[in-house]
């Protein structure tokens, strides 16, 4: 059992490493030649001052209408990851061997992860160019966004759950595709009430 969440493991860290072995999964057209990635750190601050701010990072994929993703906390392993397409969600629960099926909504997202994140916030910020005052995902609004010198772009996005802060410290194409398009085989589905992820992980 040790051994199959271990090679389970390592065969997820290489595919973002773009290492693994598997042939990526075809994505309709969406050839892998227009395929990039970003990876990005994050804090969300929640609007009640009794909660602590939850800090992660983002490895993100995008490959036309699709996207694959992976979540760590501040330090750590892998805490989530899976893709989403035209506003379908598939999280997997590599710790625990879990998958859930739902809506990519931050309101889906932060009561199975404790994050109000979606994938179509992450990647209408860095894919789509989202502008000042622009509404992304559920009701999240563009109040800042700034880039350095070195090309590392700075987000702060607000809503009624508090405010997030992006930082996107890479972008760039990539070979791979979007291959986490089902579950594995050996993953069960999420049961009703069960939360994976308290936000403890995300301090």
């Amino acid at each position: 059992m040790r051994a199959r969440r271990a090679v389970w493991a390592l065969a997820l860290v290489l595919a973002f490493a773009g290492c693994a072995t598997r042939p990526a999964a075809p994505v309709a057209s969406s050839p892998a030649a227009a395929c990039s990635e970003a990876r990005l750190r994050g804090i969300f601050r929640p609007a009640d001052p009794e909660e602590r701010a939850r800090r992660f990072r983002v490895a993100i994929r995008r490959c036309g209408a699709a996207s694959e993703f992976e979540v760590r906390g501040r330090i750590g392993p892998v805490q989530l990851a899976g893709s989403a397409r035209d506003g379908e969600l598939l999280l997997l629960f590599p710790r625990h061997r879990r998958f859930l099926r739902g809506r990519d909504e931050g309101a889906f997202w932060q009561r199975f992860t404790g994050l109000p994140l979606s994938a179509g916030l992450v990647t209408g910020l860095v894919w789509d160019g989202a502008e000042l005052g622009t509404t992304l995902g559920d009701a999240w609004t563009v109040v800042e966004s700034e880039e350095d010198e070195e090309g590392r772009v700075r987000w702060l996005v607000r809503g009624a759950e508090g405010e997030l802060e992006l930082r996107r410290i890479r972008l760039g194409p990539t070979e791979r595709g979007v291959t986490l398009l089902e579950a594995p085989p050996d993953f069960r589905e999420l049961e009703s009430g069960e939360t994976p992820l308290a936000e403890s992980q995300w301090e």
